[in-house]
């Protein structure tokens, strides 16, 4: 009888293994992926496609940082601990063709790229392909397990302060963040430490309604009004701007249904040398009539960069207008 009830226990424990990545927390650094594939296709043509898909410089870091630190196991070494790994890249040589996007296949919450191919050209030509799906599904992952954070460890009064004149709000985490400074339909939060500091502006102001709230040149001139008014540097007649001299990479995004006008450059201080990359989302309220405005930005001299700045950048994912329920990006 007890040789029974000790196999049965057994039975369970591995059928609860099946389930294993619902309660399996990741493993593995912030921005670190798992590449895995045989040893001469990483040192080969696959190898700088999976390269050159993810670890391209990041727009607007000073100094130039990765977007993602690989790490490369070759196939057949993918031990149990490995692949609770956060994002892990699978390149597998099989008779049919694909990229699959796989969630929480070992643990959670994961994300897993399995790129299908019959030989490694195939297979390079599938990543170079995909460069950017890929790119941006791992981005995301990273961003989305930050969002998360920032509902668990939201300030709701910050929330109800943004809320009462934007209508909405993303979720700012207590982690250091307090209000820098307040006006009419303006926030400032700031995140300041010994040697980094970030911050994530909201402005909100009445549509125009002639097609052009979204354009660029209007959004960045009334950003630029705002936080010259509003946000001032260490220097006494500083000021806080958006910097002339770099050109802007502006996206079309598309978040819980909000067609968003994002924008990334670099800000500066008037009057003194401080600086460093920002991103911003705009959008309009539902009703059409308010464009809403959200900047994350960063300084950051003594450490990598690329890590705050995600963090800073997903509190802008984070947003939600009052009433509506979050959902993953």
């Amino acid at each position: 009888m007890k040789k029974f009830a000790f196999l049965l226990v057994l039975a369970l424990a591995a059928l609860l293994g099946l389930n294993a990545c619902d309660s399996t927390s990741i493993l593995g650094s912030a921005g670190e992926v798992i590449v895995v594939m045989d040893k001469a296709d990483w040192e080969g043509e696959l190898g700088t496609e999976i390269r050159a898909a993810l670890e391209s410089p990041v727009e607007f870091l000073d100094p130039a940082e990765k977007k993602f630190k690989l790490t490369f196991i070759p196939n057949g070494a993918l031990s149990r601990q490995l692949r609770m790994n956060r994002n892990i890249v699978l390149c597998q040589k099989v008779d049919s063709s694909a990229v699959i996007f796989r969630k929480d296949v070992w643990a959670h919450p994961q994300i897993v790229v399995q790129v299908d191919a019959p030989n490694a050209h195939a297979l390079a030509q599938l990543v170079a392909a995909n460069a950017d799906a890929i790119y941006r599904r791992i981005e995301m992952a990273e961003i989305n397990r930050n969002v998360e954070k920032c509902y668990k460890y939201e300030i709701s009064e910050i929330t109800a302060k943004i809320e009462a004149f934007a209508g909405g709000s993303p979720r700012i985490p207590a982690t250091g963040y307090r209000v820098g400074n307040e006006a009419d339909h303006f926030i400032w939060v700031n995140n300041a430490t010994q040697y980094v500091t970030s911050g994530v502006i909201v402005i909100a102001y009445p549509a125009a309604g002639d097609g052009l709230d979204l354009d660029p040149d209007r959004l960045t001139a009334r950003l630029r009004e705002q936080i010259n008014l509003n946000v001032p540097g260490g220097p006494e007649g500083s000021y806080m701007d958006i910097s002339p001299l770099v050109v802007p990479i502006v996206s079309d995004l598309n978040v819980n249904g909000r067609a968003i006008k994002q924008i990334r450059s670099r800000w500066i201080i008037e009057g003194d040398s401080m600086g460093g990359p920002y991103v911003s989302h705009s959008f309009l309220s539902p009703d059409g009539s308010k464009v809403v405005t959200m900047m994350g930005f960063l300084f950051c001299q003594r450490y990598d960069n690329r890590n705050y700045f995600r963090q800073v950048e997903s509190i802008l994912y984070s947003f939600k207008w009052a009433g509506e329920a979050a959902s993953e990006k």
